[in-house]
């Protein structure tokens, strides 16, 4: 409304100024930006829904892709970090796969996790299910290890009290055991498990 009655950004700012505004230039210029911009990301960032900046991210997008994502914000509640992620895990898939985002965005797997009838799940049952989901496609490789090493761990003789922690994002060969123990017989039991493991044909096979 300012910059209707003002011949230059310098007149805006010191108007802004005046009203005890932000007067930085840099965040002006945004703000004259995000006027620019589609209702549905007005109202998300009046409704503290994402950032001025995850605001000016979308602005780069198509309008309606933009404002499905302004939607896909308001039903998960995720701040700007989880919003970055999954942004970043749509857009990167859509490179990997020669796809549009749109393709990504609403492809069937996505749109059961964010439809009505996946209202019983919490707001962040759904993050994680979206996100996993999306970083299962981006990082099939990784996915597929995943997946190996879970089918794995079902089959060895671990117990409660012993676990098997593989690299990050496998993407390394050391593996850590992790064994908790209150006494001698305990760490005795964990000895016999070691050895167990030691001979487990399976696993002896997913090291190799």
């Amino acid at each position: 409304m300012l910059s209707r009655c003002q011949d230059s950004t310098e007149q805006l700012i010191e108007a802004a100024v005046r009203l005890n505004l932000p007067g930085s230039p840099d965040h002006v210029s945004k703000l004259l930006r995000l006027a620019t911009l589609s209702p549905t990301i007005q109202g998300a960032v009046r409704d503290e829904v994402v950032t001025l900046s995850m605001a000016l991210t979308l602005a780069d997008l198509e309008e309606p892709i933009a404002d499905e994502w302004v939607r896909i914000f308001r039903n998960l509640n995720v701040g700007l970090n989880r919003q970055r992620e999954l942004l970043t895990l749509v857009t990167e898939i859509a490179l990997r796969e020669e796809q549009s985002t749109a393709a990504v965005l609403f492809d069937t797997p996505i749109r059961q996790i964010l439809s009505p009838s996946s209202d019983d799940m919490t707001a962040a049952q759904k993050y994680r299910m979206l996100a996993a989901t999306l970083r299962r496609r981006r990082f099939p490789n990784i996915a597929r290890a995943e997946q190996r090493f879970q089918d794995l761990l079902q089959t060895l003789p671990l117990g409660p009290q012993a676990q098997l922690i593989p690299p990050t994002h496998f993407e390394g060969t050391v593996y850590q055991l992790r064994l908790l123990f209150r006494n001698l017989d305990e760490l005795q039991r964990h000895l016999q498990t070691i050895e167990e493991l030691r001979q487990h044909a399976a696993f002896k096979d997913f090291l190799e």
